[in-house]
């Protein structure tokens, strides 16, 4: 658990969301997330998080991406 937050800690000073805008995910969508793009196409290719978290994204990682509700 300590990775993802630490993972996350990095990619959310990165990529936002900006917190006013959307609601923060929790923990288990986050890892879901973490999970989809290190397992996806572009990582796999890239071996880039940051870059398939932005440029790259899946549209099955990029619907984790946010949460709406």
């Amino acid at each position: 658990m300590d990775k993802v937050n630490e993972v996350f800690g990095k990619i959310d000073g990165w990529l936002g969301p900006k917190k006013g805008k959307y609601q923060e995910a929790c923990f288990e969508d986050k890892e879901m997330l973490l999970e989809c793009v290190m397992s996806s196409a572009c990582f796999r290719k890239h071996e880039n998080f940051k870059y398939c978290m932005t440029e790259g994204i899946d549209k099955e990682c990029k619907a984790l991406r946010y949460d709406h509700t």
